[in-house]
């Protein structure tokens, strides 16, 4: 399943949540084994609240998640060091399995 939470506006809390909401449901749609790629195109979600996003909507679903990798922009999209919003991308692979 592929989720790509796109946020015009700044990020605020009631964004935050409902990102977390959409990878919680699409969490709770997915069999043991299943596997969820999310992503982020908003340099106001960073990689911190992305992972964060990712674990919260985990233990919502009660699933386990193992993160098979993370990708970001690629070179044609370089981060410059003096604009924080060049680095906008973050994604996913979730491995996710029901608590034990």
């Amino acid at each position: 399943m592929v989720i790509n939470g796109f946020f015009q506006m700044r990020l605020n809390k009631h964004k935050f949540k409902h990102y977390v909401k959409i990878n919680e449901s699409a969490m709770k749609l997915l069999n043991n084994g299943g596997i969820l790629t999310t992503s982020s195109c908003s340099h106001h979600l960073g990689f911190k609240e992305f992972k964060d996003a990712i674990h919260q909507a985990a233990a919502k679903a009660k699933k386990t998640a193992l993160i098979l990798e993370y990708g970001f922009q690629s070179k044609d999209h370089p981060i410059l060091v003096s604009m924080p919003e060049t680095e906008y991308l973050n994604f996913a692979v979730v491995l996710l399995n029901k608590y034990t």
